[in-house]
Formats: C-alpha cells, structure tokens, sequence
C-alpha cells in the first residue's frame, strides 16, 4: 500500500458505483486510479474527489491498476468551492494536465504549479478581485505547464493579440497542432 498526497485532475463515471480518477501526487507523478463505491450516498471518500483541493490517498497495487483504498483531506480550499468562477478555471486547468501529461509522469514542478494554482486562486479570492484575474491567472498556469513540458508558445505573436479572445484562439491553435487535443476555458 502506497499512502501519498494528490490533487484530483479529472473522473470519470464507471458503472453505478465506482469512478476513475486521474490524480497528480506528489510521490507518483500523474495516476490513473479506480475509486470503488465514490458515488454511493453513504460513501465518506467520494467526496473528496469531487473538491478542489490536495488530498492524502491511499493506493493498492491491483491486477488492473491502482485502487483507492482510503482518502482524508489535507487542504481542501473551501473559498474556491463555493465560488463557480474559481472552481471553473482551475477545473478547466486540471483537465489540460490532464490530457498533457502522460501516465506515471513524475515531475516536482509539475506537482509546484498544481499547488501554485490553488494558492493563487485563493489570493484572488480573498482580494475580491474580478474575472480578469483568473482568466490572467488561468493563462499563466498553461504557458508554465508548457514551459515544463519542454515547448515554448514561440507561434504566438504576443505583440499581435489585443483581446482575451485573440489569446484564447491563437493558445487553441497551438493545442490542435501540437497535441491533438482541443482546449476549453472557462470564461
């Protein structure tokens, strides 16, 4: 049994009761784990996955991958929570990890910039600041994710981009060519 702390970038809905959940831990790099029972009413770990925040899980080596044997809160960031705008940018942000970084991917300043993001989202949210900020925000994180995964955004002509939606296109444009992914913001 493995016990590390994570941050959850993704689930997604297995049959009635389980989950697949897509984690970045701190020990591990990016996980894809099998939650069992997360979405039963009476489950206490479900919860967790579904909260923006760093958890402490635990993980069994089984035939199919790793399980989830038991999660307990480290930091669950309960400002970001209850507000949408926060919640949406950060989500929208995991889920690019998510498709960028391949499985048992292990890297510190990956792991640094997911706690950046929470602690950064928090600071706007204690300043009571406007959307532009998470949207600022937002960027940021991408262009240093990129800047870790070994790519610059050198087809961007910065100088050329006025409005947040001249930024949103061309950042769009790089994802389609260069990973085949698309890219979606929360605005």
């Amino acid at each position: 049994m493995y016990t590390t702390y994570a941050v959850v970038l993704n689930t997604n809905k297995v049959g009635e009761a389980d989950e697949i959940v897509s984690l970045y831990t701190k020990d591990f790099g990016k996980l894809v784990a099998k939650a069992k029972s997360s979405k039963k009413v009476t489950t206490k770990q479900g919860n967790f996955f579904h909260a923006v925040g760093i958890i402490q899980c635990s993980l069994v080596l089984g035939r199919g991958g790793y399980i989830i044997s038991g999660v307990s809160e480290k930091k669950i960031c309960s400002k970001t929570n209850s507000d949408f705008r926060a919640m949406g940018h950060l989500i929208s942000f995991f889920r690019t990890v998510d498709s960028l970084v391949f499985e048992n991917q292990k890297d510190i300043k990956i792991w640094k910039l997911l706690n950046v993001a929470l602690s950064t989202t928090n600071k706007i949210l204690s300043q009571k600041s406007l959307n532009f900020e998470f949207w600022t925000a937002q960027r940021g994180w991408i262009a240093e994710l990129l800047n870790i995964l070994g790519l610059s955004i050198v087809e961007l002509n910065l100088d050329s981009i006025d409005s947040k939606a001249q930024l949103d296109y061309q950042l769009k444009k790089v994802f389609e060519n260069r990973f085949d992914t698309s890219l979606e913001f929360f605005n």
